[in-house]
Parts: C-alpha cells; structure tokens; sequence
C-alpha cells in the first residue's frame, strides 16, 4: 500500500512511514538544490541503495514518486517547506 504524508519530515514507501530527516541531516534540501527535470527549486529527494540519489521540484516529485517507489527508491517530500522564509 502506497503511503503519502507531507508533513515535515515525512518518508514513505510502499509498505512504511517514517520520520527520517532527523536521523539523515543530508536529506535536508537547501534553496540552491535544483530539481533534475527542469530546474526548479528541489523538494522531493528520491534515494536508492546503491547510492543514486535524484532531486525533483514538487510537481515532478508528486508525478513521478509512485514509479520511483515501485523501482526500489525511498522519496523524501519536503513540499511542506515550499512557503517557508529564507533565514539571513
């Protein structure tokens, strides 16, 4: 079953929902990570075990996760950040 929570922090798979981002500070996307489809500012990391590691914005973090998912890779949605103000 596939699961899919936008709460901070959130990681899903097919079978589990886990907090994770505090465990992993690499998970943590900054403003100058880049969606590897079109550019746009990434908040959905998509992982796999052998080290791949993809980045999306969130319309092609939300379109393409349930694949990435079935293909062995744990996504990671940060869309909760999208309106967050930038610290200076």
């Amino acid at each position: 079953m596939l699961s899919i929570n936008t709460q901070p922090s959130d990681t899903y798979t097919l079978d589990t929902l886990h907090d994770a981002t505090e465990t992993h500070p690499s998970l943590i996307l900054r403003q100058a990570d880049r969606c590897d489809r079109c550019g746009a500012q990434a908040f959905f990391i998509a992982k796999k075990n052998n080290g791949l590691d993809l980045l999306f914005c969130g319309h092609h973090g939300h379109k393409f996760s349930g694949s990435l998912i079935i293909q062995g890779f744990i996504v990671h949605d940060q869309t909760y950040r999208i309106n967050e103000s930038v610290s200076s």
